[in-house]
Parts: structure tokens; C-alpha cells; sequence
């Protein structure tokens, strides 16, 4: 019985582009500096994918993109590996193959999407046909799409959902079943939690206790104590008695309110912690997190 393509391939959407990668292709580390981004993708083995891009509303800087896209063919060659054009790629995609003298081979592309974007992809393969770097590199580049609406896709490792665009990720802490990526929207904040399995955690206690000591226990949040509220899924908050006024934090931002929610995937068998600190009750209406059933 034949494999169905979901099941071999799942969706990575980040920073207003999104592309199809192997099932077992996780996000391993990423980085904003100087106005170039790059992220690393692995799998349980090794390395396997490299990307740097240039993303903004204003003409990236295309030259520093480019510049590297040389550079790492100079790398090949270097390296004496032998080169071989990638076709069958859509309009705006230049690919190369190289296979290394010891049968290693890299797969090294530059995306040119629309007037806002240039990236550069280098696929690693220790041991692989020729045929599976060129299948791997058509369906990323053939899947490769690029946002542009008011909400902005975002799906990494078992979790996927929409936010909105003018929310720029500026922080995150992904580990074994503990998820969290910090948004920020004009000094506002937006952390969003994902944890598993939630069945477990909900068999032990409700879980709105379970996400009340999660939350006293984070440090980047000190200002407030929470506890579960009267409505399943509300956290209710006050603040600590020896900060009347809130931390520093709170200070500079001038946000002093947080509104704390949470609530059970079951289809994913995730639990979901959300909290938005902010600054006056007209920001309640600003974000607008949703997220795919099934």
C-alpha cells in the first residue's frame, strides 16, 4: 500500500514563508543578525538543511544573499566536487548538485521570490542516491510559497497556527515537550506555550494549575502571580505585593496588564498557554491567534 504524502512530509512555516521538508526534518537552531536570518534543520542523524534569506517590506539586501550563494559554490569547488545544474525547479529557483569525492553530496540554491525576499538553501545528504536530493529540493522548491496577507503563517515541529503579521518573533525556548515562541507588537507582548502530551498533564491535576505554576515559575515574566480563574481555561492574575507598581520589565514596556488563557488540543494532544501583556483593554482586540483542527 502506497504512502500517502502527508505522512512523509509535513509543513515548516517561519518568518512569512513556508515550504514542505521531510517528516523527520526539525528545526534545530535559528538566528537574526544584521539584517540576515538563518536557520538549521535536522533530522535524528545529522544536518540537513542550511538556510539564510534576507526578508523585509523594504528591498532586502539581495547582494549579501547573493554574495553567499558564491561563496559556497567557491566552497565546492574547492573541495573538487563534482557540479551538476538541478532542473525542473520554478521560475525564480537556481540550484546546483555536488557530489564530494567521497560520495557525500550537498545540494546548494538561491530563491528569488517576488521583490522582498532572496534565500539561500544548502541540503546535506551523507548517504543518498542522486535521485533523492533532486526529489527533495523539487518538492521544497514547488511547495515554497511566501505570505503577504494580514496574518502570518508560522507551523515548527508539532504545532501550527496564525498570528498576526505586524507580531515579530523575538524569542523562543524549544524543548522536549515544552514549546515557546515570544511575539511583540509595539512594546506588547505575546508568549505562546505548546506542551505535550496533554493528556498526562491533564490526568494529574486540572489543567489550569498546571499552567499557574508554569507561569509563576518563569522568570522572564516576574510581575504578576497567577492562578486558575472561575471559567475553565482562565488563568486570573494579581500582582506581587512587593512590586505594587510592577517589575522593570513592566516599567519600560508601560505594560502592566496580562490576560492568560489555556485549553487543550486534543486532536494534537497539545496544551496550549497563551498570554498576552499589554497595555490598555483596547489591545485584547489585536491578536488574532487561530490554529488548523485535525
Amino acid at each position: 500500500m502506497p504512502v500517502s504524502p502527508a505522512k512523509i512530509t509535513r509543513r515548516f512555516a517561519w518568518d512569512g514563508f513556508a515550504f514542505d521538508t521531510p517528516w523527520d526534518w526539525n528545526l534545530a537552531r535559528h538566528e537574526t543578525r544584521g539584517g540576515l536570518s538563518r536557520l538549521a534543520m535536522e533530522d535524528d542523524a545529522a544536518l540537513r538543511l542550511e538556510m539564510e534569506w534576507s526578508h523585509s517590506r523594504r528591498r532586502p539586501d539581495t547582494g549579501q544573499v547573493r554574495r553567499r550563494f558564491d561563496a559556497l559554490a567557491a566552497e565546492m569547488r574547492r573541495a573538487e566536487a563534482k557540479a551538476s545544474p538541478v532542473g525542473e525547479l520554478p521560475p525564480g529557483w537556481t540550484a546546483a548538485l555536488y557530489t564530494m569525492p567521497d560520495g557525500r553530496r550537498r545540494l546548494n540554491a538561491i530563491c528569488l521570490a517576488g521583490v522582498n525576499f532572496t534565500g539561500v538553501f544548502t541540503l546535506h545528504f551523507e548517504q543518498a542516491s542522486l535521485r533523492e536530493p533532486l526529489r527533495i529540493m523539487r518538492q521544497l522548491a514547488a511547495s515554497f510559497t511566501l505570505g503577504g496577507g494580514a496574518l502570518a503563517e508560522w507551523a515548527v515541529f508539532d504545532f501550527a497556527f496564525q498570528l498576526n503579521a505586524c507580531f515579530q518573533l523575538t524569542g523562543t525556548a524549544f524543548d522536549a515537550g515544552s514549546k515557546l515562541m515570544i511575539f511583540e507588537w509595539r512594546w506588547r507582548r505575546l508568549f505562546i506555550w505548546w506542551f505535550s502530551p496533554a493528556d498526562i498533564i491533564a490526568r494529574r491535576q486540572p489543567v489550569e494549575e498546571w499552567c499557574a505554576r508554569v507561569l509563576n515559575r518563569f522568570k522572564t515574566i516576574r510581575g504578576p502571580i497567577f492562578r486558575p480563574g472561575a471559567v475553565p481555561g482562565e488563568l486570573v492574575w494579581r500582582r506581587d505585593w512587593r512590586y505594587p507598581f510592577g517589575r522593570f520589565e513592566d516599567l519600560y514596556r508601560g505594560c502592566q496588564l496580562y490576560q492568560a488563557r489555556c485549553r487543550a488540543l486534543a486532536e494534537r494532544n497539545i496544551l496550549l498557554l497563551t498570554v498576552f501583556q499589554y497595555r490598555r483593554a483596547a489591545d485584547l482586540a489585536v491578536p488574532r491567534l487561530a490554529w488548523p483542527a485535525g
